[in-house]
């Protein structure tokens, strides 16, 4: 699962495409309030090998499977693993078939193929680098293609709006390590873009990841000055206090980071929550 607050126009015009000789993105035909535009399919490629990784295979859609067949005709690549940057099914769901279809594996963090550090399948392989960016949910990764200078990563962080903290794995104190871990690697000045699961390249790293961390924090404060108004931690309270500015087919999401929130807050021995017990 995937999910986000709100939507966006520029997210949802966002066709997928080449971003370069070695990055090509094939866009999944599932938009929904919690994909927006669909979700990203990366194919990681060199230019002196005809050997290709694909990244997050997508639901289980035969429309989907011919796309990224057609675009590894048009560009003579060949898949040779299937990488995923989480389990959730809008990003894992079609891995199974599509490696039957290819003949080739599935790797994840979830099933422990995926470990921290470098993978390379053999010397004409695609070389990319593995890190945990856990938070979002336990087996999150993000995966560094130097030849690019970009990391996939997943849901971790979007261009157009906040993620979901996705309980009962993730973990809000978890996804702030992981936001300033991706911090420190782009200000080192190699990686110069983010390419998230949904919706647009993120070219302006270290803005977004500052805007991210921003908004959680403002959320934080209004959750400790409802619990303070209120003298409650009832979430169904405190998600009419707080969010009120999105739509109510995303109020699902909402409680669930309402709730990751509440949890953080317990877990750093807030004082606005003491006095209460844990929910």
């Amino acid at each position: 699962m995937s999910a986000s607050l709100k939507n966006d126009t520029p997210s949802l015009a966002w066709k997928g495409g080449r971003l370069s000789p070695f990055t090509r993105c094939v866009l999944a035909d599932n938009p929904s309030a919690l994909t927006y535009a669909g979700t990203n399919t990366w194919i990681l490629s060199r230019t002196d090998s005809s050997k290709a990784i694909l990244v997050d295979p997508g639901p289980e859609s035969k429309k989907h499977f011919e796309a990224i067949a057609r675009v590894c005709k048009e560009d003579g690549l060949n898949i040779e693993a299937i990488l995923l940057t989480h389990s959730h099914l809008d990003h894992s769901e079609g891995a199974a078939e599509l490696a039957k279809y290819l003949a080739v594996s599935v790797f994840s963090r979830k099933d422990a193929t995926l470990k921290d550090g470098l993978f390379q399948l053999n010397d004409e392989s695609v070389v990319v680098e593995v890190i945990s960016l856990p938070g979002h949910c336990a087996d999150s990764i993000g995966i560094c293609f130097g030849l690019d200078r970009s990391i996939v990563t997943g849901d971790v962080i979007f261009a157009q709006s906040p993620t979901i903290i996705a309980l009962p794995d993730g973990n809000l104190r978890d996804y702030f390590e992981s936001l300033r871990y991706l911090k420190e690697l782009v200000k080192e000045g190699f990686y110069t873009s983010l390419l998230s699961g949904h919706g647009v390249p993120i070219e302006d790293p270290l803005s977004c990841i500052s805007k991210t961390e921003a908004h959680r924090f403002k959320r934080l404060a209004q959750l400790r000055g409802a619990i303070n108004r209120g003298n409650t931690i009832d979430i169904d309270y405190l998600l009419e206090i707080i969010y009120i500015d999105i739509d109510a087919c995303l109020k699902k999401a909402a409680k669930t980071n309402l709730q990751a929130q509440l949890e953080y807050l317990f877990a750093i021995q807030d004082p606005c929550v003491s006095g209460f017990r844990e929910p």
